[in-house]
This record gives structure tokens, C-alpha cells and sequence, in this order.
């Protein structure tokens, strides 16, 4: 049993990981600096995804602030993940 939730914790750790750095990668206000970028070839577009995803937004304003909520709650929920893990790993084998 020891080994299954040592197990279960590591695949949740490194799953709530990746979460969190899906999350932050896609924010086009908190992300990595790929999003401001001047130069179109080199840029991400993420009007582009966040047309495909959600239809057209108005401007790149609400754009930000309707992935915004989703950033948050992704972000939470990913920490949730990973302190469950933590959890999973800090317990004693029987």
C-alpha cells in the first residue's frame, strides 16, 4: 500500500506541475514574455486561440481579463493537486 500512495503522489506531483505551467504559459497578462513580443514571427498569437476557443472578444482588453478567471481557477486547482501530493509523499510507510 506504501508503494502505491508514494506512487500516486509522484503522479499527481508531477501532474499538478505541468497544470500549473499550462496555466501560466497560456495567460496572456502573467505568461511568459512570448505574448508581448513586437515581432509577428516569433509571437504566439493568443487572440488567434482565444478566438478558436472562446469566439471573437471585443479587444485584447476583455480577452485578457475573460482568461484571466480561467488562469486563477486553473492555477488553484493545480495547487490543490500538487499539495495533495505533497501530502500522498509525506506519509509514513506501513
Amino acid at each position: 500500500m506504501a508503494t502505491a500512495t508514494r506512487r500516486s503522489g509522484l503522479t499527481l506531483l508531477v501532474l499538478g506541475l505541468l497544470g500549473m505551467a499550462f496555466f501560466w504559459a497560456t495567460d496572456p497578462h502573467f505568461g511568459p514574455a512570448v505574448h508581448r513580443l513586437a515581432d509577428p514571427a516569433v509571437r504566439v498569437d493568443w487572440h488567434h486561440w482565444l478566438f478558436v476557443l472562446r469566439g471573437s472578444p471585443d479587444n485584447a482588453v476583455d480577452a485578457a481579463n475573460q482568461a484571466l478567471t480561467g488562469t486563477i481557477m486553473g492555477f488553484a486547482g493545480s495547487v490543490v493537486v500538487v499539495l495533495v501530493s505533497l501530502w500522498l509523499l509525506t506519509r509514513r510507510r506501513v
